[in-house]
């Protein structure tokens, strides 16, 4: 997942383009959006370089809490 972080002033209209289709997101000044890392985007990659937004990556929990560990093997000491 992405975090997108308005760092500016004013509010910004994100656009992007995703396997079911176009899709606008409206940022307020300093708030955030979590999207997939699917998501693309020309206008969120020019923002980043112009220091407008940051962008984090950000690590799902559910597929994370999905992943069953390994067990232990022990030895029967008899």
């Amino acid at each position: 997942m992405k975090k997108i972080t308005n760092t500016s002033l004013q509010g910004i209209v994100l656009t992007f383009f995703t396997p079911e289709g176009e899709k606008n997101y409206f940022l307020k000044p300093k708030a955030a959006v979590i999207v997939p890392v699917s998501y693309k985007s020309i206008v969120l990659d020019n923002l980043v370089k112009r220091r407008i937004l940051k962008v984090q990556i950000i690590q799902d929990n559910s597929v994370a809490d999905n992943v069953i560990p390994e067990k232990q093997v022990t030895k029967n000491k008899k």
